[in-house]
């Protein structure tokens, strides 16, 4: 059986997606802030080689006050949106569905992450592999100093 791709009612391409609707005042705001965050690193970056100005600080402080919450609205507002009218009657799966989706996949790449950033300092300090570790955890837990920003967004 042979699929042409440009068909829309091909069964390669028909998802249960496709019939959603999509809200593009959302995505035109996602554009907007991906358009704020690389101009906020430019400005940062900027800021860094020039000393810094009084514009240019005021200008990435005003982009970084508001940047990430927005994402975090837009995503919460097309989980609305793709929940609004479907009746769930299983609540635990639907967490697990996602957990196993984003958390599964972050935990074990931050752990991969992890250990690739502690094996050079076990071998530069000239200490046990565990107690850098050991040291590291505390930081994070107790100081929440970054040294090694695997699990960092967790906090968000």
């Amino acid at each position: 059986m042979q699929y042409n791709l440009l068909d829309k009612k091909s069964d390669l391409l028909a998802t249960p997606d496709m019939n959603r609707k999509r809200y593009t005042q959302i995505d035109y705001a996602k554009a907007l802030g991906i358009l704020l965050v690389v101009f906020g690193h430019f400005v940062e970056e900027f800021n860094k080689k020039t000393l810094g100005s009084e514009l240019g600080n005021y200008v990435f402080n005003w982009i970084y006050s508001f940047h990430m919450p927005l994402f975090f609205i837009l995503s919460g507002l097309g989980l609305f949106f793709k929940y609004q009218n479907k009746q769930i009657t299983n609540y635990l799966s639907e967490i697990k569905y996602y957990a196993k989706r984003l958390l599964l996949p972050y935990c074990i790449w931050s752990c991969i992450y992890i250990l690739a950033s502690i094996i050079p300092l076990a071998f530069v300090y000239k200490k046990p592999f565990i107690n850098i570790l050991l040291e590291e955890v505390m930081l994070l837990l107790l100081y929440v100093e970054f040294h090694l920003c695997g699990f960092f967004l967790l906090y968000f």
